[in-house]
């Protein structure tokens, strides 16, 4: 009897045994679909039209943004505050768990010049009459003149005119333009010197990238967001601005 008792238990353990054993195979199998579907979901989805950016610096000045189309383009630009660092455009997918954007070429940047004449003439003071254009040859009436080492200045007239009188002297001075919109454009005199100076301002805008392809490991996406994850393993969170 005491035989039998032992082997309908150790049955009865093996059973029991068995029944622990296909659960745990289930939930892990369970588990593991819950994982796969999930990364399907997330990897299937697309990022949402729309501008996302990262800010970062002690004072969030600084941000790196990107604007997503649904046809698959893209336009890219970072700086700081009002100040446009690079600029760039091109097409973008998401293979998998990545974004891949890829620069295109674009135009480049074109810089700001002068034109300047210089004679010699009498008097206590010399002056330095400016006219000031655009790139496309458009007048620009809006900005100052100013003598950098004293911060003097003079604004523009209506027609993108302005004289600025300085003090006859051996010495050299550094002159700037400034008009909201355009890159500072600068040039030098010498204060024994009268000037004449035709300035063009380029529009301010960043340095273009292209043939350029950055390839973003994607964490996750939603409809408000989406994170991509570092080279350091730090998770990134770009925002949708609108």
């Amino acid at each position: 009897m005491g035989g039998l008792k032992r082997r309908a238990l150790l049955k009865t353990k093996l059973k029991q045994k068995n029944i622990a054993m296909q659960k745990k195979k289930k939930m892990n199998f369970v588990s593991f679909l819950l994982v796969f579907f999930t990364s399907i979901v997330v990897f299937s989805q697309q990022i949402k039209e729309g501008t996302y950016c990262v800010e970062s610096g002690q004072l969030k000045l600084y941000y790196t943004c990107y604007t997503f189309y649904k046809n698959g383009t893209f336009n890219f630009k970072s700086g700081k505050g009002a100040e446009e660092y690079s600029r760039g455009k091109g097409t973008y997918q998401i293979k998998g768990s990545e974004l891949i954007v890829e620069f295109k070429k674009s135009k480049p940047k074109k810089k700001g010049y002068s034109k300047i004449q210089f004679w010699r003439q009498g008097g206590d003071s010399i002056s330095v009459e400016v006219e000031v254009k655009d790139l496309d040859n458009s007048l620009v009436s809006e900005g100052s003149l100013i003598k950098f080492s004293d911060s003097s200045s003079v604004k523009l007239d209506e027609v993108g005119k302005g004289v600025l009188k300085i003090k006859r002297a051996n010495a050299k001075s550094i002159i700037k333009v400034v008009s909201e919109g355009y890159a500072e454009q600068e040039f030098n005199i010498k204060n024994y010197y009268n000037y004449k100076v035709d300035v063009f301002l380029s529009k301010q805008s960043g340095v273009p990238i292209f043939k350029w392809n950055i390839t973003y490991k994607l964490d996750h996406i939603t409809d408000s967001y989406y994170v991509t994850i570092g080279s350091n393993g730090n998770k990134i969170l770009w925002e949708k601005r609108y």
